[in-house]
Formats: structure tokens, sequence, C-alpha cells
């Protein structure tokens, strides 16, 4: 069983992460670009579009990781249109936090089945202090 990287945490040299941006990029540039929104962590009527746009070209702070559309929790891969309401998720906040502990649990069960292909993946929650994985070996 093939394992990658959550979407939301980059990781450079990564194949599918390199695959994922160059279809983003060919995608976004036919739309009209508007200029780039605040990174604040306010929310933010996106407007001025003309066409959708993603979270990736909205927010140039690499602090962010998700992003909120309309209150509802989404990767940077979203789209989002002129209606949306878009808040930006940082890496320190709560739920940026959770992310990165999800993301690791998901390199290290990729990690570990590269070593050992016969392990067997039990569960790998973020919990409070940081995240576990059950293995089988």
């Amino acid at each position: 069983m093939e394992f990658e990287p959550y979407s939301l945490v980059p990781f450079s040299g990564n194949r599918l992460w390199a695959e994922r941006r160059a279809a983003i990029r060919e995608r976004t540039q036919r739309a009209m670009r508007p200029p780039r929104k605040s990174d604040s962590g306010e929310p933010t009527k996106v407007g001025g579009m003309n066409a959708a746009q993603t979270g990736f070209d909205l927010f140039s702070d690499r602090s962010i990781v998700a992003m909120r559309v309309n209150g509802e929790l989404t990767d940077l891969a979203a789209t989002v249109t002129s209606d949306d309401t878009v808040e930006p998720v940082t890496i320190d906040s709560p739920d940026g936090l959770n992310i990165l502990r999800h993301s690791a649990a998901h390199v290290l069960a990729q990690a570990v089945q590269s070593i050992n292909p016969e392990a067997k993946l039990g569960i790998g929650p973020p919990v409070t202090d940081g995240f576990y994985y059950d293995f089988d070996v």
C-alpha cells in the first residue's frame, strides 16, 4: 500500500507535490489574477476576481497551511470565488498544529513502510502533545 504525505504540507523534491503545484499553476494562469490579499488572520472577502482562484494564489505567507472558506476548513488547493469569505489558517493556530501533526503521522507511516514493507499500519491520530502511530511489525 502506497502512502503520500498529507496534501497540506509541502515537501521539497516530492514528485506528487510538484505535480499538484504544476496543475494548479496551469489552471490559474488562464484566469485573471487579482492582487494578493492580506496574509493577516482576518477573514477576507475575495472580491475583484473574474474567475475562481485557489488559496495558493491568495496567500503568500508560507506559514499559512490551510484556509477557512465560508467557515469550513479546506486545503489551499481548494478554489474560491468572489462570493466566498476566506480566512487563513496558520501553522501555529490550533487547526494548523493539528494539520502539521496529521501530516507528520503520514510521513512516519510512509518512512516505516519504506524501511519495512511488511509493517502493518494501525492508527496514527494527532493528540494533545503531538501524534503517535501504531504498527505491527
